[in-house]
């Protein structure tokens, strides 16, 4: 058997038939082009969610302030509450079994000054357990203190945005700044995060101790929300309903038969929740990617066939000068085969294309793993052959004679 030759003739008559070719491959391209964008989307989905799981620690709820109101024809609406308080998140630590530490948190935007520059931030003030359930690490310097917090001292920690932006090359710690008119001292250096899934900035804000955010800088006497971490995953759900119980008996709300004036979130359930839909959203468009494949491979079959009915002279008097029925397989086969790797390359830009349209029109922003060109060229080699095979196998069992006689 003669490859190189079979193999160039293929290549011909593809050549011959250009607007055929491209038809038959236009339908592989597609499905190619689907699977990429679908997977993109998909793994981009999945960094979110990874964003979103390193943006707090394991086993942590999140009791916020908010009241749930009830509208008549409308629905439920949140609005923000001052009713959650020191004295809270201390009850809790007492009262709610399985608790390994609690950050009372409070946070408002504002302008920070250094030298003659400014920009405007969010001063997140907690106590230094919040570094570790929000997995902050310190790319220099160090953490405030308890101490530090007790004594409402005027010590920060900035994010790595704020450095590039005020500091311009400065080793920012040890050096004083301006959160509105009351001066900091930059004890420690938060290593960059980015955005996170939620879409909030991890890297333009500064952390100060608590009692000096209350008292000197907010000037108010409420939390926004307190991060509680549980010891075990297996007392999430006991702590979710003991939190519950203690917060509405701290604010006598069973006296009064009044509706919860906090919320109790659970991250890591919500995140769980999302990934669930994700995968389940993925498996429907892969299905539907995959089926678009299939119907580009029929697409193949049909042309291979009405081919071999076309070119059934040529069949005869190759076999007539002594071509084999190894070489008709092979010449059909490989003209399926290259059909379905033309189409491939066709779908890889056009599935470029649709990712990049996606990441630049969208809020969804897709990642195309590195492996799936491999990929995408293992699978339609294999489906060139799958697709490709009735049609080789009608081709060489043609009789040479009747073949011929075609040709008249």
């Amino acid at each position: 058997m003669n490859y190189p030759r079979n193999l160039k003739l293929s290549l011909k008559t593809m050549t011959d038939q250009k607007l055929r070719t491209l038809l038959a491959a236009l339908g592989v391209s597609i499905g190619i082009a689907a699977v990429m964008s679908f997977i993109s989307v998909g793994q981009g989905a999945k960094e979110e969610i990874s964003k979103k799981l390193e943006n707090y620690g394991t086993n942590v709820l999140l009791v916020s302030a908010g009241k749930q109101e009830a509208n008549i024809g409308q629905k439920e609406l949140t609005r923000d509450v001052t009713t959650l308080s020191l004295k809270d998140a201390q009850k809790l630590g007492q009262e709610v079994a399985g608790i390994r530490q609690i950050a009372p948190h409070q946070a408002r935007g504002a302008q920070v000054k250094y030298d003659n520059r400014i920009t405007s931030v969010t001063v997140d003030g907690s106590t230094p357990e919040y570094f570790e359930l929000k997995n902050f690490v310190l790319a220099s310097g160090r953490f405030f203190t308890a101490d530090e917090n007790k004594v409402r001292a005027r010590v920060a920690v900035i994010g790595d945005q704020i450095k590039e932006q005020l500091f311009q090359g400065i080793d920012p710690v040890g050096e004083r700044l301006q959160i509105g008119r009351i001066p900091f001292e930059i004890v420690g250096v938060l290593k960059k995060r980015g955005i996170t899934g939620n879409g909030a900035n991890e890297d333009d804000r500064i952390v100060i101790p608590l009692q000096t955010a209350l008292r000197r800088v907010f000037n108010v006497n409420y939390l926004q929300d307190i991060l509680v971490q549980i010891s075990s995953q297996s007392l999430i759900d006991q702590a979710d309903t003991d939190i519950k119980e203690v917060m509405r008996a701290s604010h006598r709300l069973d006296r009064y038969g009044k509706k919860n004036d906090f919320k109790v979130f659970n991250q890591i359930k919500a995140i769980e929740a999302e990934q669930e839909a994700s995968e389940t959203f993925n498996s429907l468009t892969l299905s539907v990617a995959a089926l678009s494949l299939v119907v580009g491979g029929t697409g193949i079959l049909a042309v291979m066939l009405l081919s071999v009915k076309e070119r059934l002279p040529e069949i005869g008097l190759r076999m007539a000068l002594g071509a084999g029925r190894g070489d008709i397989v092979f010449q059909f086969l490989a003209e399926s085969t290259i059909l379905s790797l033309t189409g491939t390359i066709i779908g890889i830009g056009m599935g470029y294309l649709s990712t990049y349209l996606v990441e630049r029109f969208t809020d969804w922003s897709p990642i195309i793993p590195p492996d799936i060109i491999g990929y995408s060229f293992l699978f339609s080699l294999i489906l060139g052959l799958i697709f490709g095979s009735y049609p080789a196998y009608q081709a060489s069992k043609q009789d040479p004679v009747v073949c011929l006689n075609q040709r008249n």
